[in-house]
């Protein structure tokens, strides 16, 4: 029995179990759980990065975001990059409170 459950261990592996899809720069719709891990050659907006600005979820994928000021900033999915187009300062004063949370600064 424990060679059986070994070897579906080994088949999850190599067939990539739990990654989500796929492109042609293995990003697109990978769950990420920091910006700093997304390898998409862009400079980030906040490198610790680990929420959506919009809807708070723990999760960033590199297919949704925006850049500001030639940084960029990643988001849940679709509908949360939208809104952030849609109302662009308002959530941008979240993310800055956020890295200023994270770099020990107080406003």
């Amino acid at each position: 029995m424990a060679g059986l459950v070994a070897l579906a261990l080994c088949v999850g592996m190599v067939a990539g179990c739990g990654q989500g899809g796929s492109s042609e720069d293995g990003n697109s719709e990978r769950i990420y759980l920091v910006a700093r891990n997304i390898d998409d050659g862009a400079p980030k907006y906040f490198e610790a990065q680990e929420q959506c600005p919009v809807c708070d979820a723990n999760e960033l994928q590199a297919q949704h975001y925006a850049d500001v000021d030639g940084k960029r900033i990643y988001f849940h999915d679709a509908e949360c990059e939208e809104a952030f187009k849609e109302n662009r300062s308002r959530y941008l004063e979240k993310l800055d409170k956020r890295k200023q949370e994270a770099s020990g600064e107080e406003k």
